[in-house]
C-alpha cells in the first residue's frame, strides 16, 4: 500500500487502484496521501513494522500524544458539500451537482484497542516511503448530507494520526452503496464506494466511486470523485 503526502496528483495509487481516469485526479491525490497502519509498500521500498503496542485511551505515546488527543481533533462539523461531475461533465452517481448541500460529520469512539505503530523504510528505492510512528483509534464516523443522499450513515474504522503530519487525523472506509440508508447510488453497475475524511489542521474529505473494468485477460479498478468538502482542488 502506498503512502505519499498530497502534492503530486498524477501518480499511481496503490495496487487496489491500478487505473485512474483523468476525471478522478484529485481523488487519486488524496488517496495517495493516506498513511499506512500495517506497513507501506511501493516500487523498491517497504515500510516495515519495527514496533507495535496497545495503549489506553489516556496513555501518552512516546511522542507525547494520546488517543484522547487524537479524538479531540475530530470535532463535530457541518461544512458545505459539493457533488461532483467528471471533468467531461458526466455523472457517476444519481446526485445533483447543482444542489446546495451541507454534510454533517460526527466521530465517536468505537470498540477496540488503541494501536501505536512505528514503521521504518527498507529497500533500494530512494523515494520517501513516508514511514514513521502513528496512533490508530477505532471510531464510528457518522455522516449525513442535507439532501438525503447520505442519511445517518455510520462507517467504522480507525482514526489515524501520523506524527509526521502534525495536527491532522484521517479515516478511510470502503462501502457498498446498497448498504446506505440514503438514496445515493452509482451510475456504473457493480461500482462500490469509499469515504475519506480529514480532521484537525486539514478539514476536508470526499465520497468516491470505485469502478471495476473487465478486460479480455485482466480486471482493473479505477476511482472517481463523487463528492467532496473542504479544500479539495482539481
Amino acid at each position: 500500500m502506498l503512502a505519499i503526502k498530497p502534492a503530486t496528483i498524477k501518480e499511481e495509487t496503490s495496487r487496489s487502484m491500478k487505473t485512474i481516469r483523468k476525471s478522478s485526479i484529485i481523488l487519486a491525490q488524496i488517496v495517495i496521501s493516506m498513511a499506512v497502519v500495517n506497513g507501506c509498500e511501493a516500487e523498491g521500498e517497504i515500510c516495515e513494522v519495527v514496533e507495535r503496542r496497545t495503549l489506553a485511551d489516556d496513555e501518552d505515546s512516546p511522542e507525547g500524544m494520546s488517543a484522547l488527543d487524537v479524538l479531540a481533533l475530530a470535532e463535530p462539523s457541518e461544512p458545505m458539500f459539493q457533488w461532483d461531475l467528471t471533468q467531461d461533465n458526466q455523472e457517476h452517481t444519481n446526485a445533483d451537482p447543482e444542489a446546495t448541500v451541507s454534510i454533517n460529520l460526527q466521530v465517536e469512539r468505537g470498540a477496540g484497542d488503541v494501536s501505536y505503530l512505528v514503521t521504518e523504510q527498507s529497500g533500494t528505492n530512494e523515494v520517501d516511503g513516508n514511514c514513521g510512528a502513528s496512533l490508530s483509534v477505532p471510531v464510528r464516523l457518522h455522516m449525513s448530507t442535507s439532501d438525503g443522499g447520505l442519511d445517518e450513515e455510520v462507517f467504522e474504522d480507525n482514526l489515524v494520526y501520523e506524527f509526521r503530519q502534525t495536527g491532522t487525523a484521517w479515516i478511510k472506509r470502503d462501502f457498498d452503496f446498497e448498504s446506505l440508508n440514503g438514496w445515493l447510488r452509482p451510475i456504473e453497475e457493480r461500482a462500490t464506494g469509499q469515504v475519506y475524511a480529514e480532521f484537525g489542521n486539514s478539514e476536508r474529505g470526499w465520497i468516491g466511486v470505485q469502478i471495476v473494468t473487465r478486460h479480455d485477460n485482466s480486471v482493473s479498478e479505477g476511482s472517481e470523485l463523487a463528492g467532496h468538502w473542504g479544500d479539495v482542488q482539481r
